[in-house]
């Protein structure tokens, strides 16, 4: 935006000199023209006093005649000179009616540019107001979440108030829980070689209990032959 306007800036002001300067330049044509004229006007009165003379005086009629001859010569050259000086001026002035209608074209761009840029800031402007707003609520439930922390910070330190008490004496429960926990790591320290004693024991034990296991297996069938002979004696009894 800023360039774009620097830009404009710019381009008026060489606007604003290009026609300054054509202005002098057409200022400084006009001058010959005005001094032609002059020379018209002073010729033309010259003419009249000629004119006047030869009225008056017709003997001298031949002279005025030349003079009025020499006159109408330079008239001659000064119309000619303004002639050239009105064809400079008109040429001045087309290039000016070109450089103006650039200049138009420029601006209706411009123009063009700046109404989209301004569509655009007035889009951005509603993100920003939706923006904002986003934001307030953010700050809204914030404020909220932390209403909620002082007051779950106020129930804590009433907690901690009450269970100040307690604490203490979970302390003295703790202390006395160390105190067991390093009796039993004594304790346990001296069970170390009765432990190891009974493992060697238990694996000692285990091709007996084996044995034992493969006997019971194999005293299973007498013991129910005798369960069914004990049955059947009962029944003779009977």
């Amino acid at each position: 935006m800023q360039q774009l306007c620097n830009k404009t800036l710019q381009s008026v002001t060489e606007i604003v000199e290009f026609v300054s300067h054509t202005l002098e330049s057409v200022t400084e044509s006009l001058e010959p023209v005005t001094e032609s004229l002059e020379f018209v006007t002073e010729c033309l009165e010259s003419v009249t006093e000629c004119l006047e003379s030869v009225t008056k005086t017709p003997e001298s009629v031949t002279e005025s005649l030349e003079s009025v001859t020499e006159t109408l010569e330079s008239v001659t050259k000064c119309l000619e000179s303004v002639t050239k000086t009105l064809e400079s001026i008109k040429e001045i002035l087309e290039s000016v009616t070109k450089f103006l209608e650039s200049v138009t074209e420029s601006l209706e761009s411009i123009k063009e540019t700046l109404e989209s840029v301004t569509k655009s800031l007035e889009s951005a402007t509603e993100t920003l107001e939706s923006v904002t707003k986003f934001l307030e609520y953010i700050k809204e439930t914030l404020e909220s979440v932390t209403e909620c922390l002082e007051s779950v910070t106020k129930s804590l330190e009433s907690i901690t108030e009450s269970l100040e008490p307690e604490t203490k004496s979970l302390e003295s429960v703790t202390e006395i829980l160390d105190l067991v926990s390093q009796t039993l790591q004594s304790v346990t320290k001296s069970l170390d070689p009765v432990t190891k004693t009974l493992e060697s024991v238990t694996e000692t034990l285990e091709p007996v209990t084996k044995s034992l296991q493969s006997v019971t297996e194999t005293l299973e069938p007498v013991t129910k032959s005798l369960q069914s002979v004990t049955e059947t004696l009962a029944e003779v009894k009977k």
